[in-house]
Parts: structure tokens; sequence; C-alpha cells
């Protein structure tokens, strides 16, 4: 059986198109974590941890166009700092804020709160499953949603600080039950 540990020497993130869904790769880092970060079977390949945190990072960057390449090494700083914390994945309900700042903020020349986001709430959901409550304690906030509350806030005449306010205290209460 092959074992694929990293990718291959002349990997160019930013040329990778299509390496799977993000269901299936949180789905093989989860059988991963439950047998303590050992390497995984696929078809005829045997996955690192390692390697399923770089797919996964590349397909939701690939699935939800954020960009992650566009100002230097983003896919490469954020996988670096995934596999870095690799343990609070164990636990993302209690752990996930800590790795989506951790994830926001290792690249220094953006901010990458929108991908962190869409991490997190991905990982969460594939993680524990539909029927789990924890699956869904961690929203998406980007520029659509920030548009959204904009606009509504426009329309109703209340202030967007406030109602952001408002969705960032219920959010902290969910993770906090």
């Amino acid at each position: 059986m092959f074992v694929i540990n990293q990718f291959q020497s002349n990997y160019d993130s930013n040329k990778v198109k299509r390496v799977g869904s993000t269901a299936f790769w949180v789905l093989k880092a989860k059988e991963s974590i439950k047998n303590n970060f050992k390497c995984v079977e696929y078809q005829s390949f045997r996955l690192s941890f390692n390697t399923i945190i770089e797919y996964l990072v590349v397909a939701i960057d690939n699935e939800n166009s954020t960009y992650l390449n566009a100002k230097g090494n983003g896919r490469e700083n954020i996988t670096k700092t995934i596999i870095n914390n690799k343990d609070k994945l164990k636990d993302i309900s209690a752990n996930g804020i800590d790795i989506l700042t951790k994830i926001r903020e290792c690249v220094k020349v953006r901010d990458n709160y929108s991908f962190a986001t869409k991490f997190i709430h991905y990982f969460a959901f594939y993680y524990y499953g539909i029927e789990d409550k924890r699956a869904d304690n961690f929203s998406i906030y980007d520029s659509v949603l920030e548009k959204s509350i904009k606009k509504y806030c426009q329309k109703e005449k209340k202030n967007t600080a406030v109602l952001i306010l408002k969705i960032t205290l219920s959010t902290t209460i969910l993770l906090a039950n």
C-alpha cells in the first residue's frame, strides 16, 4: 500500500483545482483522530493526518473561494497551524474559538476570519454529524453575512453594531453551554 505523508515536491497549491469534498476530508480527519492520528486507508492509499489536513484546507478554500494564497502562502501557514493544534480538534466544541483565533492570525498579510469560521463550522458539522447538537455550534461569518446584516439593519432602521454584538453574544452563550 502506498503511503502519502505529504504533497509531492512539485505541489503548487495555487494550481490544485479539485481534491475531494470538505465532507470527505473531515470524515477522514475524524477517522485519523479517533485512531490517535494514525494513517487512514483510502482505496490503495494510506493517508497521514497531515496530508488529510492539507487536502481539507485546499477543499474548503476551493469550495468557498477564500483565496488563501492571494497574498503569499496562506494555505501552507494555515495547514501548519491546524496540524500544530491537532489535539484540540478532538473536542472542537470546547476548542473551536481557540483554533479559530490561531487560524485567523497565522497569516500576517491578511485577516483569515472568513476562512477560519468556515473551517470551524464545517469541521464541527461533519465531525459531530447532523444528529449531534454540537454540529451547529459555529456559524460562518463572511462578506455575504456582513452585507446581509447591514442590509437588514438599514431596512429595519437598526444599528448594525448592536445587531452584530447580539449575534456575537448569542454565539458565545451557545458555546459556553
